[in-house]
């Protein structure tokens, strides 16, 4: 229980999860919609390639935290709840290596769709 706003969580419910993949949701359909409006091929390609991606950070990025690191075979975090802990665990603070491979991944994942979202400009206000 949090007592004051200034103090972290240490644990997650299910809802927290919830809220954070609902709220997450909403540009990746949005990007798969677009992209799938024009080329099956390429919304298939943004589907693997965010999988991918989805799994480098949770290699570089996630076996650092405190979530991933704590008891129990599975994460109960609000980005990845019931997921089996597939790395091994990596205390400690993020190095150079893990801090680009996460940021750099990103990027890709944000960028990729944009072709398809600026054919349809109001899509990205979403």
């Amino acid at each position: 229980m949090i007592n004051s706003k200034n103090e972290l969580k240490t644990r997650y419910r299910f809802s927290d999860f919830l809220f954070y993949i609902c709220l997450l949701s909403v540009p990746f359909v949005t990007a798969v919609l677009t992209i799938l409006k024009n080329s099956v091929w390429w919304t298939i390609v943004f589907i693997g390639l965010a999988v991918g991606i989805t799994a480098l950070i949770l290699r570089f990025y996630c076996t650092r935290c405190p979530h991933y690191t704590r008891e129990g075979k599975n994460l109960k975090c609000i980005f990845f709840w019931g997921l089996p802990k597939f790395f091994n665990k990596r205390p400690g603070a993020l190095d150079v290596v893990d801090k680009v491979v996460t940021f750099s991944a990103t990027i890709v994942l944000l960028i990729f769709p944009l072709y398809w979202l600026l054919i349809e400009p109001g899509l990205l206000i979403v």
